[in-house]
């Protein structure tokens, strides 16, 4: 038993109680990214550690992970060529979370005033753009635009890449 320390701060109890369903606010239904050997951000509400990630390819597991103590994850070089995806989290008490992700070969054209402006700025007009396209379902290639400018310390990459990457805040409960 212990209490969730990171995001989310659901009670974590052999019981179960007040623990939230687990949310992947990033892979909203029919996400999409293009294909390739990638990283894969995650991050979610809901749910007690560890938890278990796995990404499949039909009934192949393509990825692995077990014992995450936290909230989220990288998956460093998934090999996705075109084609679908699950993406599944598995939580201690046996709550789990499952989404599929479609692997295409190339993403939506970003229209030329912003993809000809490789600055800063540029960069995360580009992401921003990406992200609300067809409903949000290019989060994930949008984050993956962010995450040299997060790297290299960009505030504002940086709260537009938690924006795309956690979606909007929970409702108080």
């Amino acid at each position: 038993a212990g209490t969730a320390a990171s995001r989310g701060g659901e009670k974590c109890e052999q019981t179960g109680g007040d623990v939230n369903p687990i949310d992947v606010p990033i892979l909203v239904p029919g996400a999409r990214v293009i294909a390739g050997q990638r990283d894969l951000p995650l991050a979610w509400r809901g749910g007690c550690p560890p938890f278990v990630v796995r990404v499949l390819s039909g009934k192949d597991s393509l990825i692995h992970r077990e014992s995450i103590e936290g909230w989220q994850v990288r998956l460093d070089d998934v090999p996705m060529s075109v084609g679908q995806y699950s993406v599944a989290i598995t939580d201690a008490g046996g709550r789990r979370f499952a989404a599929d992700l479609t692997a295409v070969a190339r993403g939506p054209d970003v229209p030329p005033d912003l993809a000809t402006d490789t600055s800063s700025l540029g960069v995360i007009a580009q992401a921003a753009w990406l992200a609300g396209q067809d409903g949000g379902r290019w989060r994930l290639d949008s984050f993956e635009r962010l995450r040299p400018l997060i790297r290299a310390g960009d505030p504002l990459a940086a709260a537009v890449g938690d924006g795309v990457l956690w979606g909007p805040a929970a409702p108080a409960r």
